[in-house]
């Protein structure tokens, strides 16, 4: 209805960035972060990390960068 320019401005954000992380869920390039992410601001661009892992970052105040500066980067494929 044109009342907002971007997800960014919209209620609905604000809900999602407060409470993504309990459900697996960290915004991915927060504002002010592009010098260690590599990217501006994307309020519509979360990222699914896990819910122990999102936890974390959340309450740290972290990117996924210092989640992963700090635990390492691994994955695990399970070949059958």
């Amino acid at each position: 209805n044109g009342e907002y320019g971007t997800f960014g401005e919209t209620p609905d954000y604000n809900w999602i960035e407060q409470n993504a992380y309990k459900y697996g869920f960290i915004l991915r390039f927060p504002e002010n972060t592009g010098d260690r992410t590599g990217a501006t601001n994307e309020p519509w661009h979360f990222r699914y990390v896990g819910k122990e892992a999102a936890k974390e970052i959340h309450d740290k105040g972290w990117i996924l960068e210092d989640y992963i500066e700090h635990h390492g980067f691994t994955y695990n494929l399970r070949l059958n």
